[in-house]
């Protein structure tokens, strides 16, 4: 069976911070632009089962609004090679 994406579907989607609305990356499918270590090392922040926030503040603005704790997401250490 063949399956058709929508219109919808075939486009990217934003990924926008959780706060601020602001635009973080794209998504289509699976892939995430910029990749999630460039997202990190621009200091955006990842939460797991929430997304994405545009940086620090934002979560820390998210966590005072809401009162809540959250447990950002740590980015994955490269391994180096043998």
């Amino acid at each position: 069976m063949v399956w058709k994406l929508t219109r919808r579907q075939a486009q990217a989607e934003p990924v926008r911070c959780n706060f601020c609305r602001a635009q973080v990356a794209t998504q289509n499918g699976a892939a995430l632009q910029p990749p999630a270590a460039d997202l990190h090392a621009s200091g955006a922040v990842s939460v797991k089962r929430l997304g994405w926030f545009c940086s620090r503040r934002c979560v820390t603005l998210y966590e005072a609004r809401f009162r809540v704790i959250l447990e950002p997401d740590t980015p994955e250490a490269p391994q180096a090679s043998a």
